[in-house]
């Protein structure tokens, strides 16, 4: 028919109009995001990281009665870290803190303090057997001291591992990957760790050229004999191509921890507990000083 006819030859204009538009040979913007092999490293960073549960729900189990109550937690770190070669680093810790506060019934507990211990020291890290060492300056550390520093280079080490979000590959902008966490989990038997990650845009800052890459994904750890965490997040992260370093991230989701608290090391059992609070990342970092000064 007259109209059908007439259709066709207006789907066949628009296609064509439409590849006349596109550029012949236009070809898709991308990236590498590992650090270039001649670039010059940082030696001197100002790092602040925060980690925050907000108005949790609680639930825990103690004499055959199941409580219900609030869970909240600030975790924070503002420190400067030096290295001093490729295998020593110092690190001046000039805020750490660990606040965890219970609530049950509408009663405000009082803040458990947990790791802590690390506020106004000065710490030295060397590379030992592909991985870093921690533990303090110039003297022993206490029982708690010591605690706090295998918990930092348990976050060390997963800082470390956010490396291999990006592979040497270039990446293209728009285009989600799956990296491979093969070598953590290898570590961590416990530990499960689906991420996707995209590029999302590319920009220059006071002449540093940065990219914002869009994460979002799930964690789950298995620690100890009845301890299960699960974390669900999204967010961005800002990268600096010419040093390799990320500058920015905040990530925001939940998290789900079902197991035991309560537990004194060599006593009694503990108490069944579940938490589920929404989770909040905020971490940035500042470059004080280049290996080369006039960089």
């Amino acid at each position: 028919s007259l109209g059908s006819s007439r259709r066709m030859i207006r789907a066949a204009s628009l296609f064509a109009a439409a590849c006349f538009l596109v550029e012949p040979g236009a070809r898709a913007q991308t990236v590498v995001l590992s650090p270039k092999p001649d670039a010059a490293n940082p030696v001197e960073l100002a790092e602040t990281t925060t980690i925050e549960l907000k108005d949790g729900k609680l639930q825990l189990s103690i004499l055959n009665q199941t409580l219900q109550g609030e869970a909240n937690a600030l975790l924070r770190d503002k420190i400067t870290r030096t290295f001093k070669g490729a295998d020593e680093q110092e690190i001046d810790f000039h805020e750490s803190t660990r606040s965890i506060l219970f609530s049950m019934g509408g009663k405000t507990s009082d803040p458990k303090l947990s790791g802590g211990r690390l506020a106004g020291k000065k710490v030295i890290g060397r590379r030992e057997e592909g991985g870093w060492k921690f533990g303090l300056a110039g003297g022993k550390p206490t029982p708690a001291e010591e605690n706090a520093l295998k918990q930092f280079s348990v976050f060390n080490r997963v800082l470390e591992s956010i490396r291999g979000l990006y592979g040497d590959e270039p990446r293209e902008v728009g285009k989600p990957w799956r990296p491979d966490f093969s070598a953590l989990t290898r570590i961590w038997p416990g530990l499960s760790v689906t991420i996707d990650c995209r590029v999302d845009e590319l920009s220059e800052r006071d002449g540093r050229q940065l990219a914002r890459i869009t994460v979002g994904g799930l964690v789950k750890a298995i620690y100890g004999e009845k301890n299960h965490m699960e974390a669900r997040f999204t967010g961005s992260i800002i990268r600096d191509l010419q040093d390799g370093m990320d500058l920015e991230a905040g990530l925001n989701g939940t998290v789900r921890f079902q197991g035991v608290l309560g537990k004194i090391e060599g006593e009694g059992n503990g108490n069944a507990a579940t938490i589920e609070a929404p989770l909040s990342l905020k971490r940035s970092v500042k470059v004080l000083k280049h290996r080369d000064a006039d960089r």
